[in-house]
């Protein structure tokens, strides 16, 4: 039985732009997400967010501040097939240095509403409900998968 994973998910905006990657595999395939990775055993999560950001896009980066907490259950045919616990960080870029998994992809932040659709689920409604906002606390997100389309059956402030 596969367990909960955790992560952390790094939000980074930088002259109006916020920064995603293009996911290559489940979940997500194909969409623009928030770069960020696995919590590694004794790791905070403060350095996850830094080394994760570092490794998918090779920006440098400062951590800010924790945002939220959001336990988030990926749902197909009734059943979940994924269960993550996001711990959304945010960063201040500091510089970019060579060597990185994914293409980084800069989206004005005025134009999320028109690329919704190409947006996690979940990373869309993180940047408008908490980000944009500064708020801050725990919320709850639950995604229907069909096929490779997902889309957001809840996400609430818990």
């Amino acid at each position: 039985m596969p367990g909960i994973i955790p992560l952390a998910v790094c939000a980074v905006v930088r002259d109006g732009r916020i920064l995603f990657i293009r996911r290559r595999k489940f979940p997500f395939e194909g969409l623009l997400s928030m770069p960020g990775g696995k919590i590694e055993f004794g790791e905070r999560v403060e350095e996850t967010a830094v080394r994760e950001l570092h490794e998918e896009t090779g920006i440098e980066s400062r951590f800010r501040r924790h945002a939220a907490t959001i336990p988030e259950h990926i749902v197909e045919d009734g059943r979940v097939v994924a269960h993550f616990m996001i711990q959304l960080c945010e960063l201040e870029y500091k510089g970019e240095s060579p060597g990185r998994e994914f293409e980084p992809v800069w989206v004005d932040m005025k134009e999320l509403d028109s690329l919704k659709g190409e947006i996690t689920p979940s990373d869309y409604l993180m940047i408008r409900d908490i980000l944009v906002p500064g708020k801050s606390g725990v919320f709850q997100s639950v995604i229907e998968r069909s096929g490779k389309r997902y889309s957001q059956r809840e996400f609430s402030r818990i």
